[in-house]
């Protein structure tokens, strides 16, 4: 495929990462969307309207933003400027309010490359002799012959016109085992991409030199960006309750599972300060302690 499918392809996937729901207010068509685009959405609370953009970079004594360039979502967009909190709230797909366009378009731009290689590479192993004619007539009787063969009649040739015939091998089958690797890197590609929107593909082809404990450690790194952007879309709705309006967004879990109570229980999931506490001793261990304590008493 091209570059122009694959992007299109990321971006339909990057629509469906976050669901937004709201009883009250109407959404924007597609939210995640413009936050993968443009790295902001907004909800314009002077006009009542959805808009996206970016800051002006002037900042509180806080370092917090105080202005935002607002473009409305219509083909013919206004711009205008608005004050951050006051009249303008505002979700970043990331805390650095960044687009992830130019990741998107990195990973198509790499699959099409890889596709251009391994066509490439399965045309310089298709078993095909390049015959040299010495004239239009041998020329001609050559691709007579080819042409009965392919469509199934008896090859009829002229013998002084192919005698002392010369070929020319262009291509070599035995390549063809080289098509593995230009396969297990269009794989890794796939892979990296997928660990940016919360998919760990590394138990897909487990390896030998991996265990499940690393696999589980894979699983926690490939989250973390993910719930990051869930994260930024929570601080956004907490934000619009505040101004009174009611809005929900839920992860996908398509591209995220809560942990599982066992990997809770070792510790995969754990906070530090929580493994950092001394297990508490259960009554049994308890009772023999006391037990030994007075036999040794005695």
């Amino acid at each position: 495929m091209n570059k122009k499918t694959y992007l299109l392809e990321a971006l339909e996937r990057d629509m469906i990462l976050f669901k937004w729901k709201s009883e009250t207010m109407k959404l924007p068509r597609f939210p995640e969307w413009y936050l993968t685009e443009t790295g902001a959405l907004g909800y314009d609370l002077v006009h009542n309207k959805w808009v996206h953009g970016t800051f002006t970079g002037l900042r509180d004594e806080f370092g917090d933003f105080t202005e935002f360039v607002a473009m409305t979502l219509n083909s013919e967009p206004d711009t205008y400027t608005l004050k951050n909190h006051e009249e303008v709230v505002v979700c970043g797909n990331t805390p650095l309010y960044r687009p992830f366009k130019e990741e998107r378009e990195y990973y198509a731009f790499m699959k099409e490359e890889t596709d251009r290689s391994i066509l490439c590479q399965l045309i310089n192993t298709r078993l095909n002799k390049a015959l040299v004619a010495a004239s239009d007539q041998q020329k001609k009787q050559i691709q007579k012959a080819y042409k009965e063969v392919i469509e199934g009649y008896p090859m009829i040739l002229v013998t002084e016109l192919l005698e002392d015939l010369d070929s020319i091998d262009l291509t070599n089958p035995q390549d063809i085992d080289k098509m593995q690797y230009l396969s297990a890197f269009y794989s890794t590609m796939e892979k990296r991409e997928a660990n940016n929107f919360g998919i760990d593909l590394e138990n897909v082809e487990k390896r030998a030199q991996i265990n499940d404990t690393e696999l589980k450690q894979y699983d926690d790194v490939t989250t973390l960006k993910y719930l990051i952007m869930y994260e930024m879309r929570q601080a956004f709705v907490d934000e619009m309750k505040e101004h009174g309006f009611e809005l929900e967004i839920v992860r996908n879990p398509i591209f995220y599972d809560e942990p599982e109570k066992e990997d809770v229980e070792e510790g995969t999931f754990e906070t530090a300060e929580e493994q950092d506490e001394e297990p508490t001793p259960k009554p049994e261990e308890e009772n023999k302690e006391e037990e030994n304590n007075e036999q040794n008493e005695d």
